[in-house]
């Protein structure tokens, strides 16, 4: 063994995949269009001996030959296909960042809250002074929170799907899927967490379909007016017959991969280095070769209709949100999950839910445990968790005291003088407030 090349320090084998296979659903620009070609299927590409990216027609031509659904054949371009993950870990396999990618590097990348930005891009001299010799530094604003490139579109939500085609009958390495898209990115986050609220955690191994679906996208033209187009955004699912079948597939997948786990986890043991064995780790191709293929697509100078932010913000801060949350709260990743699980995926209201929680103990002012006691049934039952709490607020609020009418006097009275609030305003008059929830208290 060498230790930092096939083993860590702690003598944990080092398993690295290498990428042969790029997946996308649109098209560089040519001499012809100064624009990338956006796709109704999935596009496959290999590297041929000289180390350029070409289409894979062999691979296309097999998952043709395999496709599902009514009319399909081998002329039906591919908009499904069989995948397998190497790992359970969702940000492995589904990287995802705010990147602005150049020709050839990645000149900044971040989570929306901070960045990391290269050198070269930085013009304040006190922050390259106390980087001298370092390639990059921290950076901020990031993303919504008033990032210029992410405003002028060199900056864009990336996320980069890593799993194995069994199609292709190699074991040892991977393929690569990466979307701008915030649907996409939306949509295959929240399959991958779903899938893994069923199964306990479980998504190496078990057989899903990476698949195209139509939809719409929002966008302005160059006078700001809004339109809609067609689009196709990619998400993860696991396919049945039904629900039942689905859901007794799933489980069985799971426990059978367990078992598999375990005992390669004995066997590892058994050799004789005591070490737990780590998850395969995924290396993508080097930032260069990774900028050769990124930028042409998603970053070109000229480009076709974008789709717009959902809600005026990213997939990436409402993550963000939604963990810090889960952190203040202190709740676990089975609670975290568990939660994501009760609202499908949907990362603004499970971070509204927690929210919510919080602006209640802070009028009430319970125990942590008392809290945990709260969420232990409020996650999967947020209906019975409002009105505990509304009520229990609702008796801390002081009962009005009934007035007493004032004795009859024979004393003239005075007129009333002038009160100093003002005067409630008219309905048309009222300010238009934010629309509140059920939830806000």
């Amino acid at each position: 063994m060498i230790i930092g090349l096939t083993h860590t320090r702690d003598l944990v084998p080092i398993e690295k995949l290498t990428v042969i296979t790029k997946v996308s659903i649109g098209e560089p620009p040519t001499e012809g269009r100064n624009y990338p070609k956006k796709l109704d299927h999935f596009r496959f590409q290999t590297k041929d001996p000289s180390g350029d990216w070409i289409v894979d027609e062999q691979l296309d031509l097999s998952l043709k030959k395999k496709q599902e659904g009514e009319g399909a054949d081998e002329g039906t371009p591919v908009r499904s296909f069989n995948i397998q993950f190497v790992s359970d870990d969702i940000e492995q396999i589904f990287a995802t960042s705010y990147a602005w990618w150049g020709s050839s590097e990645r000149k900044c990348f971040g989570d929306g809250v901070q960045a990391e930005r290269v050198l070269s891009e930085i013009k304040d001299k006190a922050i390259l002074k106390a980087n001298d010799g370092n390639r990059s530094a921290p950076w901020t604003p990031c993303g919504d929170d008033g990032c210029p490139e992410l405003k002028k579109k060199l900056c864009k939500p990336h996320g980069q799907l890593r799993f194995m085609i069994p199609e292709q009958r190699v074991v040892g390495a991977v393929a690569v899927f990466n979307t701008t898209s915030y649907e996409s990115i939306r949509r295959i986050f929240s399959g991958l967490t779903g899938i893994a609220n069923i199964t306990r955690g479980r998504l190496a191994g078990l057989k899903l379909r990476l698949v195209l679906k139509p939809g719409q996208t929002r966008y302005r033209d160059d006078k700001g007016t809004a339109k809609t187009s067609n689009a196709f955004f990619a998400h993860v699912e696991f396919r049945a017959t039904d629900h039942e079948k689905m859901l007794q597939e799933m489980l069985e997948q799971s426990y059978e991969l367990d078992f598999l786990a375990a005992a390669a986890e004995r066997k590892v043991r058994a050799i004789g280095t005591g070490a737990t064995r780590e998850h395969p780790g995924v290396v993508t191709l080097t930032e260069e070769e990774d900028a050769k293929t990124i930028q042409p697509e998603f970053y070109p100078e000229t480009e076709a209709p974008e789709e717009a932010a959902p809600n005026g913000s990213g997939l990436v801060k409402e993550i963000v949100a939604l963990d810090k949350l889960v952190k203040r709260m202190k709740l676990t990743k089975a609670k975290k999950d568990a939660l994501l699980h009760h609202y499908q995926g949907d990362l603004e209201a499970a971070t509204k839910f927690l929210d919510n929680v919080l602006k209640a103990t802070r009028k009430l002012k319970p125990t942590q445990k008392q809290v945990t006691e709260w969420l232990e049934q409020g996650i999967t039952n947020p209906d019975w968790l409002m009105k505990e709490l509304s009520d229990k607020i609702k008796n801390l609020e002081p009962k009005k005291k009934e007035a007493t009418p004032a004795p009859p006097s024979d004393e003239p009275t005075s007129e009333a003088p002038p009160s100093e609030e003002e005067p409630p305003p008219e309905d048309g008059d009222a300010p238009q407030g934010k629309k509140q929830s059920g939830w806000d208290f």
